[in-house]
């Protein structure tokens, strides 16, 4: 499998759990790209995955390599990172940052 269908099966994985928390996923190219996006504060929360390459040579993308993948969720300020927090408002659906972190884990 190619990096760019990597991507969008592991998209395509997470939507249902992005959704069900009012987030949203951005696929990224280049660290650039990820680095523009973590600029700018979502309006609730954002998934970014980004490639970051593998071992062994290119054109050996179906053999039993390791590839590396950047996961990162973005939140805007506020947000509590865990469910008995107060000092913090909550933005998305009453989850806090860290059961957010972990329901994308298990996804």
């Amino acid at each position: 499998m190619t990096p760019a269908g990597l991507l969008k099966t592991l998209r395509a994985s997470l939507e249902s759990v992005v959704g069900d928390y009012n987030g949203s996923i951005d696929v990224t190219d280049t660290p650039g790209d990820t680095l523009d996006l973590l600029t700018r504060s979502p309006k609730k929360w954002r998934l970014l995955l980004q490639w970051e390459g593998h071992t062994g040579l290119p054109e050996t993308y179906g053999s039993a390599k390791t590839g590396r993948i950047a996961v990162i969720v973005q939140v805007g300020k506020g947000m509590k990172r865990f469910e008995n927090e107060r000092s913090h408002t909550d933005t998305s659906r009453g989850i806090a940052f860290l059961d957010l972190v972990a329901k994308v884990n298990t996804a």
